[in-house]
């Protein structure tokens, strides 16, 4: 019975269920320098340098990025201009 109890009613779990996962209609798009709304995903190739790697050998490794649909622009660069 204790249990139950601890968990809240259904109601209660309802409105915290709600209020963690809100609706992404009503949240402000991210625009690119461009005017853009729409990115993709994309991936960034870095060479890791022998000295760094653990193999004692030139490696590659692959970074997950998003980039503007639009004009290429990485989104990251897009989010600092518009803050400034």
């Amino acid at each position: 019975m204790g249990e139950a109890k601890d968990r809240g009613t259904f109601q209660e779990r309802r409105e915290l269920a709600q209020r963690a996962a809100p609706d992404m209609n009503d949240m402000p798009d991210v625009e690119c320098k461009c005017g853009s709304i729409v990115f993709q995903p994309a991936l960034r190739i870095k060479r890791i340098s022998p000295i760094l790697s653990k193999i004692g050998k030139e490696e590659t490794a692959t970074m997950n990025v998003v980039v503007c649909a639009k004009c290429g622009e990485q989104l990251l660069g897009a989010v600092l201009s518009n803050m400034k």
